[in-house]
């Protein structure tokens, strides 16, 4: 028996591991935007997607850099998220390409 045929990844904690995220790609899965946030990791700067999956807040991590079009969407949702008026934005990811991206849940 190989080590794949035993190992499953599960994810850390409320971190949405890859074989989530290629779920929620397949579903199209509304990802209703709680919080967007910027960390360094060890792989290296990303931003953080704080979303609400089945009632439980999640967290996606987007290496910064990778991809300049999700790269704008990040920048200006921090700052379209920092007016307390703000409405709120669901998202959905898809994959095109080799990218994971996030468009508008209505336009999806």
């Amino acid at each position: 028996m190989g080590f794949f045929d035993t190992y499953v990844d599960e994810g850390g904690g409320n971190w949405v591991g890859s074989a989530e995220k290629r779920e929620l790609i397949a579903d199209a899965t509304p990802l209703p935007v709680v919080k967007v946030s910027e960390r360094d990791s060890q792989y290296g700067p990303e931003f953080v997607l704080t979303t609400t999956i089945d009632g439980e807040q999640r967290d996606m991590s987007f290496t910064k850099g990778s991809v300049q079009s999700r790269d704008r969407m990040f920048e200006a949702l921090l700052d379209y998220l920092a007016d307390p008026n703000a409405e709120p934005v669901t998202l959905v990811l898809k994959k095109i390409k080799q990218s994971q991206v996030l468009v508008n849940a209505d336009e999806a």
